[in-house]
């Protein structure tokens, strides 16, 4: 399973950053530090509810949800791929989407699913995951405060790509 979300900060910025972005002849670095800062961001917001778009709803148990019990998930958010005109973050774990944006599980070959938790097996016919979004997107748009971070960091890239020449 994958996700794909794509989103573009064209239409959400000034144009003071707007004419600096046009005068740019190399824009790889300034994507790769929005990407970073994207990264930078998810990541965060494993341990800083603040930085989630939503509030994650507690485990069965009653419990506060980490999505950190080996910290794979975690350690997985990364730039996937760049290029001089896009930046994509992701992750390579299967289970990322789940979590990202909730969903049913239902088994493929058997008639149920089996698992272990809370301390005891589990056998269903399908799971409800409710969504623990980490990535800093309202279904396609990116959240107002990643969107400001990305913009500052982009400007001063930019900013500092320019003054050095």
């Amino acid at each position: 399973m994958s996700i794909a979300i794509r989103t573009s900060i064209k239409d959400n910025i000034g144009p003071d950053l707007k004419k600096k972005l046009a005068a740019a002849k190399n824009l790889r670095p300034v994507l790769e530090a929005a990407g970073m800062q994207l990264v930078s961001i998810t990541k965060r917001s494993f341990n800083d509810a603040s930085l989630r778009v939503q509030t994650w709803p507690v485990k069965r148990d009653g419990t506060a949800a980490t999505l950190k019990r080996k910290g794979a998930l975690w350690q997985s958010i990364r730039i996937v791929t760049q290029s001089n005109t896009s930046v994509t973050i992701g992750s390579d774990r299967r289970y990322a989407a789940i979590h990202q944006m909730g969903g049913v599980i239902k088994p493929v070959t058997a008639k149920a699913l089996k698992f272990f938790a809370g301390g005891k097996w589990w056998t269903c016919k399908q799971v409800t995951i409710p969504a623990r979004p980490f990535f800093p997107f309202i279904g396609t748009q990116m959240a107002p405060f990643a969107r400001e971070k990305v913009r500052k960091t982009m400007e001063l890239k930019l900013t500092a790509m320019m003054g050095s020449k």
